[in-house]
């Protein structure tokens, strides 16, 4: 079930079935149709005179391991979303020949985006507070919870040409549930210049967890990067975000190879800077990250950090994980994994604080796709 947020608290687009857009590539929402447009049976319908928000129940699932309802909003785009057909075809809702849903206009589609278990709120910088969207546990997918179950709650922040001048476009902020996993895509812009910060300027997410951090990516050509919050086996995945930020109250960041998943065996590589990442001029207890050619990750706050090649399905503890933990898997089929790390040396006037603890994996006496197990860079 997909939703379309229009430009008002008391409209949206509903649609049933087709291909909606679900994670990239590509970044852009373009050419990936809900409902009838993507083939799907309908109905499409346009709802006014809501009360601010609209709940979609899934029914429960099918019952079949790894798949069940699943709910999709779209949030503003700058420009129309046309059919294939473009302005040859109907005018469907009222808002022009082959318009699927209406842009907002040029500047008037960044969005600050909250969402968690319970639903998607927004509000748009040129319309204010658009239609909240409720889900509840029906969109728990089938099968027993795994960290690689696939997103239940897809939201996409839609296209804009640049960002804002501050070097943000659409901004997130995100809760993993305890039901099921999350996907958040940024769409457009694409990655592009540095903005007046210093940092990626394009689309952010806003990650805080109570506990520790546990982070782990495939190897899409856009990485899907994946974060949990301690021991919750669910969490948050994203794409197309240019800046994710984040912290972990207690400290503790993992960053976990294999996309922690049992059934799978990559090449994992971990790029880890220490830096200033929160504007006060030092990078004590600071660093970016870069998994498997993801955008740089600005992690705050990190006094541990853990570093595996391999996954860590089963680990009782992700607030302390076992420094002694076996690769499940074995020596045998193991890829190799690489940790590039530059600390934040500053002494003046204290050092970077964050103990490392690198565990590769199986293999040994082997070469990762940077030549080396591990990279310390002293300047």
């Amino acid at each position: 079930i997909t939703v379309a947020q229009l430009p008002n608290a008391d409209e949206a687009l509903v649609f049933l079935g087709g291909n909606p857009y679900l994670s990239a590539a590509p970044d852009t929402v373009a050419g990936q149709f809900p409902g009838l447009a993507g083939g799907g049976l309908g109905p499409d319908i346009r709802f006014g005179g809501l009360d601010s928000s609209i709940t979609l129940n899934g029914n429960g699932n099918t019952g079949t391991a790894g798949q069940g309802d699943r709910a999709i909003v779209y949030a503003a785009s700058e420009m129309d979303l046309l059919t294939a057909g473009g302005g040859a075809d109907p005018d469907y809702f009222g808002f022009g020949a082959g318009v699927l849903t209406p842009g907002f206009g040029g500047g008037n589609a960044f969005d600050i985006i909250t969402v968690d278990g319970t639903g998607v709120s927004t509000v748009n910088n040129a319309n204010g507070a658009l239609v909240r969207v409720n889900v509840d546990v029906s969109f728990a997918q089938a099968g027993p919870p795994a960290p690689a179950q696939r997103a239940a709650l897809i939201v996409n922040g839609g296209d804009e040409a640049i960002p804002q001048p501050n070097g943000i476009a659409d901004q997130f902020f995100a809760t993993p549930s305890a039901e099921f996993n999350i996907q958040v895509n940024g769409n457009l812009p694409a990655l592009g210049p540095i903005g007046p910060d210093g940092f990626p300027a394009g689309d952010e997410l806003v990650l805080n967890s109570p506990e520790s951090i546990n982070v782990f990516s495939d190897k899409a050509a856009v990485p899907n990067v994946s974060t949990t919050f301690g021991n919750n086996i669910f969490g948050v995945v994203s794409s197309s975000i240019e800046r994710l930020r984040m912290s972990a109250a207690n400290g503790v960041v993992n960053l976990i190879g294999d996309n922690n998943d049992p059934n799978v065996d990559q090449n994992d590589n971990f790029v880890v800077r220490g830096r200033d990442v929160n504007g006060s001029g030092e990078g004590r207890n600071e660093l970016t990250l870069q998994i498997n050619g993801s955008a740089p990750i600005l992690v705050d706050g990190v006094t541990d950090m853990n570093v595996y090649g391999f996954d860590l399905a089963g680990e009782p503890d992700l607030n302390n994980p076992d420094p002694n933990r076996v690769d499940p898997s074995g020596a045998v089929a193991n890829n190799i994994d690489t940790l590039d790390i530059s600390a934040y040396a500053d002494d003046t006037p204290q050092g970077w604080g964050v103990d490392v603890f690198f565990s590769e994996g199986g293999p040994a006496g082997q070469d990762g796709g940077q030549a080396d197990l591990i990279i310390y860079n002293t300047s």
